[in-house]
């Protein structure tokens, strides 16, 4: 079940068992683990985190969490300025 938590790969799933036998695990952990925070930190309780879950989040919410803000697209209709010399 650990592996379908985004962010957290099986190198990663693997080691955090691993260290689950022998205390408990935090954020500062899990970041140095290789664990990838931003998008796992929606999908696992721990005391550093605040408790924002999924469960309290929209479908929509989360999706606009997770997914990368698309890049500005440059208007056609804006005129471009060039300052090379054509003479």
């Amino acid at each position: 079940m650990i592996l379908r938590v985004p962010g957290i790969g099986i190198k990663s799933a693997r080691q955090i068992i691993a260290s689950r036998r022998f205390s408990k695990l935090g954020f500062y952990e899990l970041k140095k683990i290789g664990v990838v925070m931003k998008k796992a930190q929606y999908f696992i309780t721990c005391n550093e985190l605040p408790t924002r879950t999924v469960n309290e989040l929209t479908p929509t919410g989360v999706r606009r969490l997770l997914v990368p803000k698309p890049k500005k697209k440059v208007d056609e209709r804006q005129l471009i300025l060039n300052f090379t010399d054509n003479e």
